[in-house]
């Protein structure tokens, strides 16, 4: 019996304990709440370490200022990207519907675009045309002097425009003037983007 009255003596004693620390605890809660404290000792196996919580609410402030900034920069991104998307879809819209042979190049002159009119006309794929394959439907005797043109004009932002011959899908050579203008892309993706006009024939 005194055994048994003991034991229940103990788990009072235990029982108070754990509620003086749960009001301890939600003490310590209140106060940090509140900022009444401003820093706070956890006790562990090795060394106290000291935690000041002005400094971790400065830094979660902060750090939420940064996650607001980079959320703010992301959505702008997406907008941008939305734009540059449409604008593109609208460009090939309007050289695909254009009677013309249109086409742009990267700034060291790299052909990357025909539209479909320039397929139709010399009978060469995109993957023939693209590069330098451009050069390829001109008359032998005009090649070199497009290419000089075309040279001149990448090097130099020129406008580039020369009265030639160009080949069409069934061998026929027909006179053509060709021309470009330099455009300066905001993204700097093709500093030359260049469009091919054709005129009356000779």
């Amino acid at each position: 019996m005194p055994k048994n009255t003991k034991t229940q003596e103990q788990l009072v004693n235990k029982n108070e304990d754990l509620l003086a620390r749960l009001d301890e605890a939600e003490e310590t809660l209140r106060a940090i709440r509140s900022g009444e404290v401003d820093a706070i000792i956890v006790s562990g196996e090795g060394d106290d370490q000291i935690f000041t919580l002005n400094a971790a609410r400065e830094l979660l402030a902060e750090t939420q200022q940064s996650r607001n900034a980079l959320l703010s920069i992301l959505e702008d991104q997406k907008q941008v990207e939305k734009a540059l998307r449409e604008s593109e879809q609208e460009f090939q819209l309007l050289a695909e519907s254009m009677p013309q042979m249109v086409w742009i190049t990267r700034p060291d002159g790299w052909n990357i675009y025909f539209n479909q009119q320039w397929v139709d006309y010399t009978g060469l794929t995109l993957q023939e045309s693209y590069g330098h394959g451009w050069n390829k439907p001109f008359h032998p005797d005009d090649q070199q002097r497009a290419w000089d043109a075309w040279q001149n004009a990448v090097n130099n932002h020129a406008t580039y425009s020369l009265e030639c011959r160009l080949r069409r899908a069934d061998g026929v050579y027909t006179w053509w003037l060709v021309r470009g203008v330099p455009v300066l892309d905001a993204r700097a993706l093709f500093s030359n983007g260049l469009a091919r006009v054709p005129t009356s024939m000779k």
